[in-house]
């Protein structure tokens, strides 16, 4: 059984962290990582665009592939310029999934998915409730 699925059947929420925008990443990155966040009953996650920070390796390389958009990074939201997407694909893409994300009829499926899974145990022990008094 993978890791998290492991947790979340012991009540703990799993927080994931994704990012948009890396050079393989093409247009359906976006649909991918909904699908991924839905199936696998995600309720909270950290989605963001790539940037380059200087002075990284990552900045230093696409300064050198002249894939720095520093003067725009504000209305996209990134000074990255993806490589198999345009910048407006990206930041509409980023949007369109927060937007689905946190949408309340996706979230509550996600929520249901995971509390009414019969193998959910909030306190597997049975003793999570009971005093803690010494």
């Amino acid at each position: 059984m993978i890791a998290w699925k492991r947790d979340q059947k012991h009540g703990i929420d799993v927080w994931c962290g994704m990012i948009l925008g890396f050079d393989n990443d093409c247009s359906d990155i976006v649909e991918m990582q909904r699908a991924f966040l839905q199936d696998n009953n995600i309720l909270h996650a950290m989605v963001g665009m790539l940037s380059a920070i200087p002075p990284t390796p990552l900045y230093q390389r696409l300064l050198a592939e002249g894939r720095l958009g520093k003067k725009e990074a504000s209305r996209y939201g990134t000074n990255v310029i993806p490589k198999n997407l345009s910048r407006e694909e990206l930041k509409n893409g980023y949007v369109d999934l927060m937007r689905y994300f946190y949408d309340i009829e996706p979230y509550f499926e996600r929520l249901n998915g995971l509390i009414l899974d019969p193998e959910f145990r909030i306190d597997p022990k049975g003793d999570y409730w009971k005093s803690r008094r010494p």
